[in-house]
């Protein structure tokens, strides 16, 4: 099945909770933290846009940040959210990243705000990112002031929309409250094998900044 699959829509292919894609509970934390404050409608609302009872009541349940779950729910609530936010997949997922980033950065990554804008700092951030996934290996090809080329290895391509907006968007906000003029994130993608029988590709990363 996983060869012939190529988009993600609002319905995850595999039963809720089932899927070989799994990301930590920080990443449900947060966007329930959004929906609550952000949703048209509030919570009550997000949950009936789910016709599949399983499906909402995967979205429904208690979220522990350090738990393993299933990520594709997650990834595919972002078409739910952007069609009631009026905005495309990727304009919402940069918008929600931005939202987390300004978030976490008021806490749990505080102390970047005492770091300079430079390349440590860039490396970082997309490390940070892909280490709340069970996918995906961040490798640095390049450095030197201002600007530093990542790859994140064994994506699966199905994701790529929505890993690279929200790298976009966070790896932006973050260089940007510390400090940094002018911040653009770039990303590609090539095929790259396969990853549980479903296409992968290799995302290019590429971050320059003043």
């Amino acid at each position: 099945m996983g060869s012939t699959v190529h988009e993600l829509d609002e319905q995850p292919f595999f039963a809720a909770g089932t899927s070989p894609f799994r990301s930590k509970g920080t990443t449900y934390v947060g966007h329930v933290q959004w929906v609550v404050e952000n949703f048209p409608g509030g919570k009550d609302a997000y949950l009936e846009c789910f016709t599949d009872p399983a499906l909402r009541a995967f979205h429904a349940q208690p979220f522990m940040a350090p738990t393993w779950y299933d990520f594709m729910p997650l990834a595919c609530a972002g078409h739910t959210c952007a069609r009631a936010m009026n905005m495309s997949f990727e304009e919402f997922i940069e918008y929600r990243a931005r939202y987390q980033a300004d978030h976490d950065m008021r806490g749990v990554y505080k102390f970047f705000l005492a770091l300079a804008p430079n390349a440590l700092l860039a490396k970082k951030l997309t490390g940070i990112m892909v280490q709340y996934f069970d996918f995906g290996t961040p490798l640095v090809i390049a450095e030197s002031k201002g600007h530093v080329v990542c790859e994140v290895q064994a994506m699966p391509t199905l994701f790529v929309p929505w890993m690279r907006a929200c790298i976009k968007g966070f790896v932006e906000t973050v260089l940007d409250r510390a400090g940094a003029k002018n911040v653009k994130v770039v990303t590609s993608h090539t095929a790259s094998g396969t990853l549980h029988d479903f296409p992968a590709s290799v995302l290019g990363v590429d971050i320059t900044w003043a």
